[in-house]
């Protein structure tokens, strides 16, 4: 889990001059949506990204949104954890099943 939220406003206008986003873990819902998480090299921990002026997060309906947010809005261009919680049914084994 992360540490805290931090408002996507501190990673574009407020972001500090030298400090930079050092990882992103982008993670789906189970209702299809995506999340993002944010290391900063100014802050310790992980940051779950929230939307301007709420401690809501931030949700993605599209893969490709959150990654292209993350080269656009915060000019991100390393690596990209992704993550799912969402569970596949485990398959049933005819072999194994007892009738």
């Amino acid at each position: 889990m992360p540490d805290g939220t931090i408002r996507e406003r501190m990673l574009t206008s407020l972001r500090p001059k030298s400090g930079r986003i050092v990882g992103v873990r982008i993670v789906e819902a189970t209702d299809s949506t995506w999340t993002m998480y944010v290391t900063l090299s100014w802050k310790t921990g992980e940051y779950l990204v929230s939307v301007y002026g709420s401690p809501k997060p931030k949700r993605y309906k599209h893969l490709a949104a959150a990654v292209a947010h993350c080269r656009d809005a915060y000019r991100y261009y390393g690596p990209i954890i992704l993550e799912t919680e969402k569970q596949e049914p485990l398959p049933h084994d005819e072999l194994t099943s007892h009738q």
